[in-house]
């Protein structure tokens, strides 16, 4: 199903030699969420608050074995 929102502004630029990713703040009929885009993935996400503070508990290890994942899933 495709989120419904108001953008609420430009989008910022997050890249390196590795990846790259658009983000900004958009608001939804559920209240603020920060938009994660993904241009070489096609890839979109709407974080909430809580999802977001939730992501302050995941330590580097988990983060490299959902890298892993993304990456053995694209070369597929």
């Amino acid at each position: 199903m495709e989120e419904i929102y108001e953008e609420t502004g430009e989008y910022i630029e997050l890249k390196n030699e590795y990846a790259y990713v658009l983000i900004r703040k958009v608001r939804t009929k559920s209240g603020e969420r920060l938009e994660i885009f993904s241009p070489n993935f096609n890839l979109k996400k709407f974080l909430d608050p809580l999802e977001l503070e939730s992501v302050l508990t995941i330590d580097h290890e988990e983060f490299y074995k959902l890298i892993d994942k993304l990456y053995n899933s694209k070369n597929k």
